[in-house]
């Protein structure tokens, strides 16, 4: 199965890209940067982009069939998760202040956009430009999501994961002074355009914390996701990667075992993606009899890694 990666603008992708091509060579990377670009490769020209059909599922055949092993470009995942499955997908975000101002100068080096950073980030497609690329699909069940600040731990966790030489390497770096003309003034409202990626951002954080920790420790990480009501329910989903084994959650109420039950309710959209045990990973816990709890915690019985963290106000 190829990997997918979704190569989200000036965020160390062309360096990760380029690693990929360096192990598998030109001709096993499809790439689709949209039509108009030379980097397209030929079998995205035929089946995403054909001029009488679309077929994406004849791109999944036509890939496979010919050794393609890496699959990327500047597109929202929803156009090939469903083809390749959240377990070979992977992609990286950046602080959404920096990301923004590095594509705009990127984009006005090339001579591509006129020199007006303030009309540009308040582009409706500038905007919140990672969360609408990756975060409204399940990302916590992707391969990776990794950040650029920790570019380094997170090649060396695709290298161990994937049983890929990867290095790291800087291609298509910015200029390191490129940011600093930019006021404080500016940079607040670039932040102010792009809220949902900040959030989406520190949730990715915070989500990689805990994947790169299991890593280093030798220990499995358990993939998951929840909603949560006070003192109503936490109705969540949780897997291994590659493991068909239901996972066993526990509810702890201010530090003690209270319930437990197996990861094993349908969830529609995570069989979309091709999770584990055909989706069917959900669990819930109902909480009005614990009304007045003021700490909740959901952890895995078989690592103790928690999945859930709540204290009252």
């Amino acid at each position: 199965m190829p990997t997918l990666f979704v190569h989200i603008p000036k965020t160390a992708g062309s360096s990760l890209n380029a690693s990929a091509a360096e192990i598998f060579g030109t001709d096993q990377i499809e790439c689709d940067y949209d039509a108009s670009e030379p980097r397209t490769t030929k079998l995205v020209r035929r089946y995403i982009y054909g001029s009488t059909t679309v077929d994406q599922y004849g791109f999944k055949k036509a890939a496979e069939a010919a050794g393609v092993q890496w699959v990327t470009g500047h597109v929202s995942v929803e156009r090939y998760l469903h083809l390749f499955g959240a377990a070979s997908t992977i992609s990286f975000v950046r602080d959404p202040v920096e990301r923004v101002i590095s594509e705009f100068q990127f984009l006005r080096r090339a001579g591509q956009i006129p020199d007006d950073l303030n009309a540009f980030y308040k582009q409706p497609d500038q905007t919140n430009k990672q969360f609408r690329m990756i975060g409204r699909q399940p990302w916590q069940a992707f391969h990776l999501v990794g950040n650029t600040r920790r570019y380094d731990e997170c090649v060396s966790y695709l290298a161990h994961s994937l049983r890929l030489p990867l290095k790291p390497r800087q291609d298509n770096v910015r200029p390191p002074s490129d940011t600093a003309t930019v006021s404080e003034e500016i940079r607040a409202d670039i932040l102010r355009w792009n809220e949902r990626d900040a959030l989406f951002v520190a949730d990715v954080n915070n989500y990689l914390n805990g994947q790169l920790a299991a890593y280093k420790a030798g220990l499995p990480f358990c993939r998951y996701d929840h909603g949560f009501s006070a003192d109503q329910h936490v109705i969540g989903w949780a897997f291994y990667a590659g493991n068909d084994e239901a996972v066993e959650v526990g509810l702890y109420v201010d530090g003690k075992l209270a319930e437990c039950t197996r990861a094993s309710e349908y969830r529609e959209h995570l069989q979309t993606v091709d999770a584990p045990r055909m989706g069917h990973c959900g669990y819930r816990f109902v909480l009005t009899g614990y009304t007045g709890a003021s700490h909740i915690e959901i952890r895995t019985q078989a690592t103790g890694q928690t999945l859930f963290n709540w204290r009252r106000p």
